[in-house]
This record gives structure tokens, sequence and C-alpha cells, in this order.
């Protein structure tokens, strides 16, 4: 039986389980917490999941249709404790 990501030291058993709590949008921190390893780790393999379903959806001759949630994002914010700063 070969690896699914080839060159990994997680298991099979631990990738599957992995892709089981992103497909359950469990988060990578705590998907880690429960597998027992780093959350680095677990965040890498969320963005490769992540970066498959973008390709493929790419690909596909589909559109999004309705409404389309981002998760885990980011779009700015005020900046705090800016004292003495030229603006």
């Amino acid at each position: 039986m070969s690896k699914l990501i080839k060159n990994s030291k997680l298991s099979n058993y631990q990738l599957r389980k992995i892709i089981k709590y992103f497909a359950l949008e469990i988060t990578s921190s705590r998907a880690a917490h429960e597998l027992g390893v780093n959350r680095h780790t677990t965040d890498r393999i969320y963005e490769i999941i992540r970066v498959f379903l973008s390709e493929y959806e790419e690909t596909s001759q589909t559109f999004f249709n309705g409404e389309i949630e981002l998760d885990e994002s980011y779009f700015g914010g005020k900046r705090k404790y800016m004292s003495g700063v030229a603006v």
C-alpha cells in the first residue's frame, strides 16, 4: 500500500482523519489536538486540500451558483497603538 502523500511522515490513517476533519469543518488546531500532531502539519494539509479543490473548480465546466462562503479570511482592520506615526 502506498502513501497518500509521498515522503510524508504521517500515516495514511492520520491523513484520512485530517481529510475527514476538513470535510466536517473542524479547525486545523482541533484536528491537530485530536491526532496528536503539530498544528502546522494540519495547516499544511488543509492548505493542500484547499489548493486541490480550487484547481478542480477552475477546471470544471460549472460556475459558482448562489452564496459563496470564505473560511478563515482576514480583510484588514484598524491598526492599534499608532502614536507617533505620521499618517
